[in-house]
């Protein structure tokens, strides 16, 4: 059984003035924002998005972007070898809308995959 201890949300662009910045380079301040939030040991799972590919404009593009609002939440489960107390995952995923069915999300994520064991 998995159990939500956090969960973050914003949108995906917010605090960038002008442009699309690189897919790697907004999966890297995803990562950091998950990492200042939740401290740097918990593993992070970022979930295959829908990316739109906008056309060339002007002498710009064609460019890649990722849906509208980005959403984490860190979830801990049961543990993967009896020696440890739980495990735990920060998932991250993007979607359109603000709202969204967070149990869902967690559930069809591969746990034993992707989730770390841990000892208090």
């Amino acid at each position: 059984m998995k159990s939500i201890s956090h969960f973050y949300s914003y949108r995906t662009y917010s605090g960038c003035l002008e442009g699309v910045p690189p897919l790697e380079s907004t999966y890297n301040s995803i990562r950091n924002q998950a990492k200042k939030l939740w401290g740097m040991a918990i593993p992070i799972y970022i979930m295959e998005p829908i990316i739109q590919v906008i056309p060339k404009k002007h002498h710009f593009g064609p460019y890649e972007m990722l849906p509208a609002w980005t959403h984490m939440v860190w979830a801990d489960g049961s543990a993967k070898d009896s020696e440890n107390h739980g495990s735990h995952l920060v998932i991250v995923w993007f979607s359109e809308e603000p709202i969204v069915s967070v149990s869902d999300i967690v559930d069809k994520v591969d746990w034993a995959a992707h989730a770390e064991d841990f000892q208090y």
